[in-house]
């Protein structure tokens, strides 16, 4: 009766023929686990890099040669400090009036 609705369905399994089947599965899945292990190498993982055996993060020493320039200070910018140096509450660039509060000032 099963066999009519299930054409493709074998007489009969044995427990060997079961056995076999769960063997070949989990050495797939052990083979699949190793395959994406090589894949990822150590510099891909997330986080930071950590000394062997310590819980020290490993930290790039700085170098004395890569000084960043220091910013050129738009007129604006210059306009501010100086007037902010003296002691000005307000002053006037391009036509428009500014105050000298640095954020969070009242």
């Amino acid at each position: 009766m099963a066999k009519d609705k299930y054409p493709n369905l074998p007489d009969a399994v044995t427990k060997p023929q079961i056995a076999s089947d769960k063997k070949a599965a989990k050495e797939e899945t052990e083979s699949r686990k190793a395959d994406a292990k090589k894949r990822i190498s150590p510099s891909d993982k997330v986080g930071p890099k950590m000394d062997r055996g310590t819980t020290k993060k490993v930290t790039a020493k700085p170098s004395a040669s890569k000084k960043t320039p220091p910013k050129a200070t738009s007129a604006f910018g210059k306009a501010f400090a100086e007037n902010r140096k003296s002691g000005a509450k307000e002053f006037t660039f391009g036509g428009k009036k500014y105050n000298t509060k640095i954020k969070g000032e009242k």
